[in-house]
């Protein structure tokens, strides 16, 4: 994987995260890798995002949106672009 960038959004605009992370990983065939992604947000947001986990979770919309990059390989001869893209709620 050569990069990793996504944004998460909680309650519309309560929190907007938004993650990068463009260092290589490589991964064995079965096996897990640490990939540490930096993630950008306003810490003012979490005590009204952390009483609508817990109250309202039912209620609060999330959106988490992103693409990766998987480096040209063995299987694939050229750069692979994904994105990605999920909503729901807390509770989900």
């Amino acid at each position: 994987i050569k990069q990793v960038n996504y944004r998460f959004r909680v309650g519309g605009d309560d929190m907007d995260i938004r993650g990068t992370e463009t260092k290589d990983v490589t991964f064995t065939k079965r096996g897990t890798e640490i990939m540490p992604v930096h993630i950008r947000f306003q810490p003012k947001a979490l005590p009204k995002v952390a009483f609508k986990t817990l109250f309202k979770a039912k209620k609060t919309p999330f959106n988490l949106n992103g693409a990766v990059v998987v480096a040209a390989g063995k299987h694939n001869p050229e750069d692979l672009n994904i994105n990605f893209a999920t909503t729901g709620t807390l509770q989900d």
